[in-house]
């Protein structure tokens, strides 16, 4: 699930060929929204533990 929404977004990238800097906010804010999805998912389903390694690499 993680992969595919990762794609959807690159193609809109590709395809609005959006400013070097809206580009740079866009990562940003993909990091961070990715990092709080792994602190969730540690703290609140810690059987979950393969899934995190995974979406990770």
């Amino acid at each position: 699930m993680r992969r595919e929404t990762r794609v959807r977004i690159t193609k809109s990238q590709i395809s609005e060929a959006p400013p070097f800097s809206h580009y740079c906010h866009m990562f940003f804010a993909f990091r961070i929204q990715q990092e709080q999805w792994l602190n969730v998912n540690l703290l609140g389903e810690s059987r979950h533990t393969s899934t995190v390694g995974d979406a990770s690499i």
